[in-house]
């Protein structure tokens, strides 16, 4: 019996065009025959050479004749405006996900080709325009950008109808699906990113591209663009993995480093722009640009076996080891990473690297500390008081490079990421100030954790979403001054009529629970303080307390923005491990 190759699900339509279904479905004739003349490998120089001419095309000769239009690819948008926009998105955003090759739309941009359109533009500027300083005259009712993304949720109805979804199209999904879900709007965010999966798959992206390119008769542009749009997806769709905490949609590995054929944006000089809190002396690098988005390619291998462990009922004789075989892996990647995209002491730097290289760092020590998180509960106190001391570490260090960060970077260039592995940090910040057993480890978990709301806080303005995430570090620290004012009061009733100090702050918090569940007012930070020290026991289990709007069924993994994701279920508890507290009760639930 032959075994089902790639092949197996490619064949030729009607019209002689190649489609990509599998032998179940109507469509499918028969499978192709996979050989040399569909595949051949061969000399990638050719390709490389091809790929590195386009960069002196687009400096010299695509840009200069975009310049000329008065307008911006067939919007409304001025040329002007819109190639500052443009030069915002490639500065600040395009590193993190790479989800559009640069040198084929700048090219059709400028030649009105297939590979750029107005929806991708629009939703291209709707993003951007959320991280725009406000006081620059250029942008002028550009606002947060609800108006160009209010012209691409119309195009869209256009790019619907297409007989096929478009490179452009998924490019211009996967954008919005993330600026929705940084406006805190996320079940919109989560489900165009599905639609932008399910074209993906509809044009055969689920499928080896380098394989695919002969048969297609693409360019190396074309294929490059295809292999890069499959790894941007699969990047995303584990960053919105985390932060929802729900399991990842792509499963397929993405293209390694070697397939990724070019590399030459390295070496092109990084610098900040738009950005007038910056100082001038700012110092420009080479961007690794690749280099860092291959890395985020591997790490995020790990985030995916991690998520789909924690979305399925562990085995409590393999749960263990398979947290420490991750852990491992995690170690592993760090310890092959290039030296220059690692941050390693902060501290002894003059400026901060470039965002993503900051960001993929971050995100680092956040998986670290999500492994750890199944253990802050657990019966054996050694291993618990451990765990708790590597999670502190973690976000020590993540304090630290945000620290970096901000000490270069104004807050409103703060990426959806970046604030999620701040919040990751503020989790276990919160559980600290509560266990720690030393009044001077409280006074760090608490200086640590005002500064973590407060970076939180101010990027609210401009990332709404993560207003969610204040809302609930607020539950949690209100949670417990409740368990505590019920015990205070058990004892005035047993011991005396007078107040002790400990009740103040905990009415105080309790009284802020009537102002609108937003984010925290400045006056809230100051009780990050002020409960350092007159409650130093959190306990692991029920963190809630009192409130109904987190249901013990649907607890959150940790790895989210939002309390009410699906987690392991409390009814599930003969299946946790034994030394291990109820799932639905962990220190985790709701971070």
């Amino acid at each position: 019996m032959a075994t089902p190759s790639l092949w197996f699900q490619v064949g030729v339509g009607d019209d002689g065009t190649i489609i990509y279904n599998g032998p179940t479905s109507r469509f499918h004739a028969g499978s192709l025959d996979e050989g040399p003349e569909i595949f051949q490998g061969g000399e990638t120089s050719p390709q490389v050479n091809t790929l590195m001419s386009q960069y002196t095309l687009m400096d010299s000769v695509w840009m200069p004749l975009i310049s000329t239009k008065q307008y911006l690819g067939g919007t409304s948008v001025p040329t002007e405006t819109g190639l500052a926009l443009l030069d915002t998105y490639w500065t600040w955003l395009h590193p993190l996900h790479n989800c559009v090759y640069r040198p084929a739309l700048i090219m059709d941009l400028a030649l009105g080709g297939p590979n750029c359109s107005k929806f991708l533009l629009m939703c291209i500027f709707g993003l951007v325009a959320r991280h725009l300083p406000e006081q620059h005259p250029g942008f002028n009712g550009v606002g947060k950008g609800e108006i160009y993304i209010s012209e691409a949720k119309q195009l869209l109805l256009e790019e619907m109808a297409a007989s096929k979804p478009s490179i452009p199209t998924i490019q211009g999904l996967l954008i919005l699906g993330g600026r929705q879900c940084a406006m805190g709007k996320s079940s919109e965010g989560w489900l165009y990113t599905g639609m932008a999966l399910r074209m993906m798959t509809d044009i055969g992206l689920h499928l080896d591209t380098t394989k695919l390119a002969q048969l297609e008769r693409w360019t190396p542009s074309e294929t490059e663009m295809r292999k890069r749009l499959y790894n941007s997806a699969y990047i995303w769709d584990k960053t919105l993995s985390l932060a929802l905490g729900r399991p990842p949609s792509l499963i397929r590995r993405p293209y390694e480093a070697h397939e990724i054929l070019d590399k030459f944006d390295d070496e092109r000089p990084w610098a900040p722009i738009l950005a007038f809190q910056i100082p001038e002396v700012y110092l420009p690098c080479p961007s690794m640009n690749t280099s860092t988005f291959c890395a985020f390619c591997r790490i995020h291998e790990i985030t995916a076996d991690m998520m789909l462990l924690f979305s399925n009922l562990p085995i409590p004789e393999r749960f263990s080891t398979q947290i420490n075989d991750l852990d491992k892996r995690l170690e592993g990647w760090y310890n092959d990473l290039p030296q220059s995209l690692k941050i390693t002491e902060p501290v002894n730097l003059s400026q901060s690297p470039p965002p993503h290289i900051v960001s993929i760092n971050l995100l680092y020590h956040a998986l670290r500390i999500l492994l750890r998180r199944p253990y802050l509960s657990s019966s054996d106190s050694q291993q618990r008081d451990q765990h708790m001391n590597d999670c502190i570490t973690y976000s020590v260090q993540i304090n630290a490079i945000h620290g970096l960060y901000a000490r270069t970077f104004p807050d409103r260039l703060m990426t959806y990421q970046v604030s999620y592995c701040i919040f990751i940090a503020a989790s276990i910040e919160v559980q600290e100030l509560q266990t720690a057993p030393t009044s001077e480890r409280r006074d760090a978990a608490a200086k640590r954790l005002t500064a973590a709301v407060k970076v939180l806080q101010d990027e609210a303005a401009h990332t709404p979403g993560v207003g969610r995430s204040l809302d609930t570090i607020r539950r949690l620290l209100r949670a417990d001054q409740h368990k505590s004012l019920r015990k205070d009061s058990a004892n005035e009733h047993s011991i005396s009529s007078t107040p002790t100090r400990r009740t103040q702050p905990a009415r105080m918090l309790a009284n802020a629970g009537n102002v609108p569940p937003v984010s925290p007012r400045p006056a809230d930070l100051a009780l990050v303080r002020e409960v350092a020290d007159p409650y130093p026991m959190f306990a692991s289990t029920n963190l809630f307390g009192d409130f109904d709007d987190v249901g013990s069924a649907w607890t959150d993994t940790g790895a989210g923005f939002h309390p009410e994701v699906i987690s392991w279920s409390g009814t599930d508890n003969l299946q946790r491990p034994s030394n291990m507290s109820s799932f639905s009760d962990q220190a985790w639930g709701g971070f």
